[in-house]
């Protein structure tokens, strides 16, 4: 069960991550920050960054969910 949990925490963060990467060239960064659990526009690109070096782009294989029983 805890690793159905990770996996869907996974895809979760991935998918956020992606959307602010498709909004910013429109509503910039700062405009971003407000709905979201950052409180300077710096930690939510640090997030993002963080989130593509451990998970890569969207179609990288580690992206991938994965499940061990």
């Amino acid at each position: 069960m805890l690793s159905m949990y990770a996996a869907a925490n996974a895809m979760f963060k991935d998918m956020v991550c992606d959307l602010a990467v498709e909004l910013a060239p429109e509503h910039g960064w700062g405009s971003l920050v407000a709905p979201s659990s950052d409180r300077i526009e710096t930690q939510m690109r640090r997030r993002v960054e963080r989130q593509r070096d451990q998970r890569g782009e969207p179609g990288d294989a580690r992206r991938a969910p994965a499940q061990r029983y």
